[in-house]
């Protein structure tokens, strides 16, 4: 039986076909099929991994107290659990040149507000296997080893051209990542730069809760490390180093842990060590969020990248599958394409907004001359006055960018 309502002429309907495809498993694109079935509508996902193929690495492990409540309004129970498996830091400390200038305490395993938490910390491969129990529970066909090779909207409907045939559907909502096989087919680019500077990032699994760091750590121009900027981030299980390097050079370096994890977290082995890799960020956004036809949606990645500073990604994705969900079963219900293009206008410019925030983000710690005079004069002043502490603490996440409470 299929889900495709109005099939192309001398079309024969086969189970490859839907009432709207989301391409791609990940946050995003398990989002919006759970945002699409709870407003009534039949989705089908498309992933071109294969079944058993693993995602490495904790990746954005930062969920908003807004992204868990979105996902819970659509899957009842599921942004919960995602609060309940991550966890709170204890508290939040920032230093410069290997002095204290900043603290204060979140309440971390302390935390007893009920319901959801302010924020939960977990890999990211624990809330994509969350939300992938969610969709089983649901009977949302996800069908992996599906790779995506071509997209032709039409007036009415899309064809998905896959390894495995077409998929014909009313709808697509593209979920497919940076390197969007869906958003290059219909010929929208990404506008904006990639940013001069490296970070490598590790993953440490340690063996006991007591080698665990609780806090979240920013570290200035860390003494013995060269003077870069490093953050320790907890997460359920372990925790992330973020390392700055200064260019393509140092980064590769810096990927050798052995050398330096000993100066950094001495209390941890190798042997927990779990990922290591390299990024050069990027603050580009899509020159627009649907294609010409207003039948192809894109969300998340595909949409948007940015410099993780302030947790913008993956909350700002799970704000783009809800909006898109919500277009898709009002202009499916009223025929027109009011939902479509309020969904272009709205995500865009929040899209551009956290672009710009978290570019500032990460010119804080890639700092210029005259930045890294004001760091030094705040971490001076911190013993006079808590606000040059609050203002090293908070430069790199600033929250301005929120449009219409959401990411």
């Amino acid at each position: 039986m299929s889900c495709s309502s109005r099939p192309e002429r001398g079309h024969r309907v086969t189970s490859n076909d839907c009432q709207v495809a989301v391409v791609g498993a990940g946050p995003a694109g398990l989002v919006a099929a759970l945002s699409l079935h709870a407003r009534g509508l039949r989705p089908q996902v498309l992933e071109a991994r294969a079944p058993q193929e693993p995602v490495p690495g904790s990746r954005a492990l930062f969920v908003h107290h807004e992204s868990m409540s979105a996902i819970d309004s659509v899957s009842p129970g599921t942004g919960q659990r995602i609060s309940d498996i991550g966890i709170m830091w204890s508290g939040r400390a920032t230093w410069y040149a290997g002095r204290q200038v900043f603290g204060r305490r979140d309440g971390g395993a302390e935390y007893h507000g009920g319901g959801i938490a302010p924020y939960a910390s977990l890999p990211q491969s624990r809330t994509v296997e969350i939300l992938r129990q969610a969709c089983d529970q649901l009977d949302i066909p996800i069908r992996m080893s599906t790779t995506v090779k071509g997209v032709r909207p039409g007036s009415d409907r899309v064809v998905i051209d896959t390894e495995a045939g077409p998929v014909h559907t009313e709808y697509v909502i593209a979920a497919d990542g940076a390197r969007s096989a869906v958003r290059k087919a219909v010929g929208i680019d990404l506008t904006g730069p990639r940013l001069d500077g490296y970070h490598v990032v590790v993953d440490v699994m340690p063996d006991s809760a007591e080698k665990r760091p609780t806090e979240r750590i920013l570290h200035y121009r860390v003494p013995d490390f060269g003077g870069r900027n490093l953050l320790v981030i907890p997460f359920a299980g372990g925790f992330q180093l973020d390392v700055q390097a200064k260019s393509q050079q140092e980064a590769k370096r810096l990927e050798d842990v052995a050398a330096w994890l000993p100066r950094v977290v001495p209390h941890v082995s190798m042997d927990e060590v779990t990922w290591v890799s390299t990024y050069r960020f990027s603050s580009v956004v899509a020159d627009s969020m649907t294609d010409a036809s207003g039948r192809v949606l894109l969300v998340g990645e595909a949409a948007h990248l940015f410099p993780p500073f302030g947790a913008r990604g993956m909350n700002s994705a799970i704000a783009d599958s809800d909006a898109a969900a919500a277009a898709v079963a009002l202009d499916t219900r009223s025929g027109g394409t009011a939902g479509v293009a309020r969904f272009a206008s709205s995500r865009l410019p929040a899209a551009r907004i956290n672009a710009k925030a978290a570019a500032r983000g990460f010119r804080v710690l890639h700092s210029n001359r005259r930045m890294r005079a004001m760091q030094w004069a705040a971490a001076r002043a911190s013993h006079l006055t808590q606000r040059a502490g609050q203002w090293l603490e908070d430069a790199p996440y600033s929250t301005s960018a929120r449009a219409g409470g959401r990411y």
